[in-house]
C-alpha cells in the first residue's frame, strides 16, 4: 500500500513497482521472500508484532546486508487487524562486528594447537578461508624456520617464504608462490609495505598499489592462470609477536563482495598477533628442543675406554617422544680383576 523512499532505493525500483501489486509479484523467489512473507502472514493471522534478524543481498547496495526486521498489525476503530507494518533497520555493522568477535574467539582454541610453525600457519588459513576471506596465504621470514636471529628489515624489497596457503576454490587455490617456495615483495606491495609499517594494509581494485601487486602476481602466476575478473580488496597484516616481526598474513576477497574497511584492519590486526604470538611459541619449542639435542649428543662419550674383557659396540637412538627423554646416556667403565661394567 505504501513504501517510502529508502525502501525503494534499497529494493533498486520506483514505488510504481510496488505500491498495488502482492509482495510475491515484487521479488524473486527465494528462501529470503518465502521466509518475509511467511512472517507478513503470521503477524496478519495472529494479530501479534513479529521481530526477527535476516541476512540477504540488497540489489541496488551491491553488497550482503544483515536486516533487523519489525513487523505489527495496524487495526480499524474496532481494534480488527487490517493491514502489517513493517520496518527493517540495516544491523549490518554489528552483525559482522559479532562475527568477527567470533573467529577470535575461534582463534582461542584454533590456532596454535601444536608447537609446529607451519602447522600453525595452516590453522590460521583454516580459520580465515571462507569465514573471512576466499583465499588467504602466510609467509614467513627465513629466519623463523631456522634457528638464526632475526635480521633487520630492509627498506626496500622483502623476501617471504610461503608456509601455508588455502582458498574457496577446489583445485585452483589462486597461488602464485608454491608452498615452500620464496618471493621478493616490492617495497611498494602490500604484504611488504605491512611488514615494514607494522600495521595491516588494505587495498582496493583501482588503487595504484593495487593495481601494481595484481599485475606482479599475474606475471608469476603458475600455468598461465592469471586473476582476471573478481579481485576485489585484499588486506595485508604483519605478523608480530614480542615486539619481532615473523611475516605477512593475506587475504583477498573475490566472492565476498563486501570490500574490506577499517574494522577489517583492526580484526586483522588482533588476529594477527595472536597467531603471531603461536608462530613464535612454535618457533622458540623448535630452538630450544634443538639446543637441547645438542647438549644431549655433546654429554654423550666420544670413545670408550679401552679394556680387555670384552668387546663393546655402540649407538645411540634418541627417544621419539616429544620431551626427547629415553636411553640418552652409557658408558663402559673397566674394573679391576678383568672385570668390565656395562651401564645404559
Amino acid at each position: 500500500l505504501r513504501v517510502n523512499d529508502a525502501a525503494c532505493q534499497v529494493m533498486g525500483v520506483p514505488a510504481e513497482a510496488l505500491v498495488g501489486r502482492f509482495y510475491p509479484e515484487t521479488v524473486a523467489d527465494s528462501e529470503h521472500s518465502r521466509g518475509f512473507l511467511g512472517h507478513l502472514r503470521e503477524v496478519a493471522e495472529t494479530g501479534r508484532p513479529l521481530r526477527y534478524e535476516s541476512f540477504t543481498s540488497a540489489p541496488a547496495l551491491n553488497r550482503e546486508h544483515a536486516w533487523s526486521i519489525e513487523m505489527w498489525p495496524l487495526r480499524d476503530h474496532s481494534g480488527e487487524p487490517t493491514a502489517v507494518a513493517l520496518s527493517a533497520f540495516d544491523s549490518s555493522d554489528q552483525y559482522w562486528a559479532r562475527r568477527r568477535l567470533a573467529l577470535l574467539n575461534e582463534a582461542t582454541t584454533a590456532i596454535g594447537t601444536t608447537l609446529d610453525v607451519v602447522r600453525t600457519a595452516e590453522e590460521m588459513v583454516e580459520l580465515l578461508v571462507p569465514q573471512y576471506a576466499d583465499f588467504a596465504s602466510v609467509d614467513l621470514l627465513d629466519w623463523v624456520l631456522g634457528a638464526d636471529e632475526p635480521p633487520t628489515i630492509p627498506d626496500g624489497g622483502v623476501e617471504l617464504r610461503r608456509v601455508a596457503h588455502g582458498s574457496t576454490r577446489e583445485g585452483s587455490p589462486g597461488a602464485a608462490v608454491k608452498v615452500g617456495d620464496t618471493h621478493v615483495y616490492q617495497p611498494s606491495a602490500p604484504p611488504a609495505r605491512a611488514l615494514r609499517e607494522g600495521r595491516a594494509v588494505v587495498a582496493h581494485a583501482g588503487e595504484p598499489d593495487f593495481v601494481q601487486w595484481l599485475a606482479e602476481r599475474n606475471e608469476r602466476s603458475p600455468d598461465g592462470r592469471p586473476y582476471r575478473q573478481g579481485v576485489h580488496s585484499m588486506i595485508a597484516v604483519p605478523l608480530r609477536a614480542r615486539g619481532t616481526r615473523l611475516g605477512v598474513a593475506v587475504c583477498i576477497r573475490m566472492a565476498h563482495p563486501d570490500d574490506y574497511g577499517p574494522d577489517d584492519a583492526v580484526f586483522a590486526e588482533e588476529l594477527g598477533s595472536r597467531a603471531a604470538v603461536c608462530v613464535d611459541n612454535a618457533r622458540r619449542f623448535a630452538r630450544e628442543r634443538s639446543t637441547a639435542h645438542a647438549l644431549q649428543h655433546s654429554l654423550l662419550p666420544r670413545r670408550l675406554p679401552g679394556q680387555a674383557a670384552v668387546d663393546v659396540a655402540h649407538r645411540y637412538l634418541p627417544s621419539g617422544s616429544l620431551a626427547g627423554i629415553g636411553g640418552d646416556w652409557f658408558d663402559v667403565i673397566p674394573l679391576s680383576g678383568s672385570r668390565v661394567a656395562l651401564v645404559v
